[in-house]
């Protein structure tokens, strides 16, 4: 019993805290094979080890590669569960229907969406007095401010210190978020804001959150009657109000991803370089170290959240000015 359980435990710990989507998949692939086998009219269907005709046609459903092979990790590890053989998993021809449903094009990703700290404050200034908005003005706030993920890591805040998943509280003129978790960090996080009010007094953490803060007492929740599905409605309707266009596809994400936008274009313009005939500023932002720290990205993932297309343009200028910088003067 105890080998058993040693082995479930070394297949199962690497994935503990996703086990309720390994089990929806399992779940998802088990009923396409019970469906197959109603329709050939077979007696008993065969799950584990799956055969490879049933995971191509099991690929045919889906429309992102990423959820394909999401879901044939799940099948996979259902297989050791099982003690099943995971040879199927290596074959070629996996790998051509991972190809084949990015190149069917069923699912295009959105369109990347940010907003930025001009937008905030709109959206600020728009909800604060407002009944029943405040906490939604707040919320939306510290999620721009610390580069959180609204649903996971904002919404659980409780006033501290005190014991919980996340808490808020001052320490002198900082006012600081501590995660008891967080995504690719087990460890936690313990996330510090000042004061930049030179920059926008409307967003402050310290001056703005502050006094948000201090109406909850030592272990309340600062966002108690607010669900990931009202903060992102509420959003999108404060963006509607404000005129803002595509309002409807925005997410709570882009609090996020704008700030991020934010330190990659903060700075003062320096040089400036004459392409074609125009004269092109360049702006130089926050040094890498400083988006890779507010966000605590330890990988490339962050380039996801910044304007790629801004970025290729500003390394291109500046490697222009470089270049020219070296050559002697005529």
């Amino acid at each position: 019993m105890w080998m058993e359980e040693a082995r479930l435990d070394a297949i199962l710990c690497s994935c503990r805290r996703s086990l309720p989507s390994l089990r929806s998949g399992i779940r998802c692939y088990m009923s396409f094979v019970a469906h197959c086998a109603i329709a050939g009219k077979e007696r008993k269907p065969q799950y584990f080890p799956p055969s490879l005709e049933t995971l191509l046609a099991w690929s045919s459903l889906f429309r992102c590669p990423g959820t394909w092979s999401n879901y044939i990790g799940y099948v996979k590890t259902a297989c050791m569960l099982c003690k099943a053989s995971t040879a199927v998993f290596d074959d070629p021809a996996m790998r051509r229907a991972k190809s084949s449903i990015a190149k069917r094009r069923n699912f295009i990703p959105r369109t990347p969406l940010w907003i930025r700290r001009q937008l905030v404050e709109e959206v600020f200034t728009s909800t604060v007095g407002v009944e029943g908005l405040e906490a939604y003005a707040h919320l939306y706030l510290m999620t721009y401010c610390f580069l959180l993920r609204l649903p996971s890591e904002a919404l659980p805040v409780c006033a501290g210190p005190c014991d919980g998943p996340a808490t808020l509280h001052r320490e002198g003129d900082k006012i600081v978020l501590t995660l008891a978790r967080r995504k690719n960090r087990p460890q936690g996080s313990r996330l510090v804001r000042g004061c930049w009010c030179k920059q926008s007094k409307a967003t402050c953490p310290l001056h703005v959150l502050g006094p948000f803060l201090d109406k909850h007492a030592s272990g309340q929740p600062l966002f108690k009657s607010i669900t990931a599905a009202c903060a992102l409605g509420v959003l999108r309707d404060i963006l509607k109000t404000l005129q803002v266009p595509d309002f409807e596809k925005y997410r709570t994400h882009d609090l996020r991803r704008g700030h991020a936008k934010d330190l990659q274009l903060s700075g003062t313009s320096g040089s400036c370089l004459l392409v074609g005939c125009v004269w092109l500023s360049v702006v130089k932002g926050a040094p890498l170290w400083e988006i890779l720290a507010a966000g605590e990205w330890t990988s490339p993932a962050f380039l996801r959240y910044l304007d790629i297309h801004r970025l290729e343009t500003d390394l291109v200028i500046q490697a222009h000015i470089e270049n020219s910088d070296e050559e002697p003067d005529s």
